[in-house]
């Protein structure tokens, strides 16, 4: 398996939803560089973060990458499970 290190972690806030005056959703694109500045690979989640008295915090992250490699892995068993 290919592992890289990336040298630095960018982020893009892609939207936000206020759903009270304390806690929002937040669709985040995170961006992997290496040490040369070039982009290495992305990443994307959502979160739902709150208003607190040291400022935002994340309460629950869902990589939507992984969330698909689960549903492909239910699926495939199933299948299998069918055959």
């Amino acid at each position: 398996m290919f592992r890289y290190s990336p040298r630095s972690v960018g982020h893009e806030r892609l939207n936000v939803q206020d759903l009270t005056g304390a806690i929002s959703f937040v669709h985040v694109r995170r961006l992997f560089y290496d040490a040369e500045g070039s982009q290495l690979s992305d990443s994307t989640g959502y979160y739902i973060v709150r208003e607190g008295d040291d400022g935002l915090q994340a309460c629950v992250c869902v990589q939507t990458e992984l969330l698909a490699v689960a549903v492909a892995d239910r699926c495939y068993a199933a299948c299998l499970a069918l055959a």
